[in-house]
């Protein structure tokens, strides 16, 4: 009582140790949901990635960030580890600022439609049983996720100007 919760800033200098952290909690979850997975469960995750598909088709990134966030937690329901789903859920959400900020405005016309497409894969190979396609195919999503994000920090007005006769300072 009398006290708020804080979250861990994301800096240029930890970003790497949250990408890993993602990285080793996204497959592990894909990896067990997989491995025990039940038709009710894949169920629940194929609608979750239809849903996402749809929220990307409006363009209303409010209904894609919740969509997304809806298919990864029921992929780590469908883990049945209640301890891997609370960290998971708390590094989805501790990453939540820098997709909102780096991903979201910058990616490309056609990431959305390939992101939708990536959770249906996915969907398909938990369902199936294929804990390797389903963690590789995981692995995949983030990396490309993580490549629009470091791109969203390179420079661009500053690329545009020419250095041209500014001679030697000092």
């Amino acid at each position: 009582p009398g006290r708020s919760a804080l979250v861990a800033p994301l800096t240029l200098d930890n970003a790497p140790q949250y990408f890993d952290t993602l990285m080793l909690h996204s497959r592990a979850i894909v990896r067990l949901a997989a491995e025990i997975s039940d038709a009710k469960a894949a169920a629940t995750i194929r609608e979750a990635a239809r849903a996402y598909g749809k929220a990307e088709e409006t363009g209303d990134i409010d209904a894609v960030v919740t969509a997304d966030l809806d298919f990864h937690s029921a992929v780590a329901a469908a883990a049945r580890n209640a301890f891997m789903a609370r960290f998971y859920g708390l590094t989805l959400d501790y990453g939540r600022r820098v997709m909102l900020l780096h991903y979201y405005p910058v990616r490309g016309p056609d990431e959305g439609a390939r992101s939708a497409a990536e959770h249906v894969a996915i969907a398909d190979a938990i369902a199936a049983g294929d804990a390797e396609q389903a963690e590789a195919l995981i692995g995949r999503h983030i990396l490309e996720q993580i490549e629009i994000i470091k791109n969203s920090l390179a420079p661009t007005a500053g690329t545009r100007f020419s250095t041209e006769g500014l001679g030697k300072f000092g």
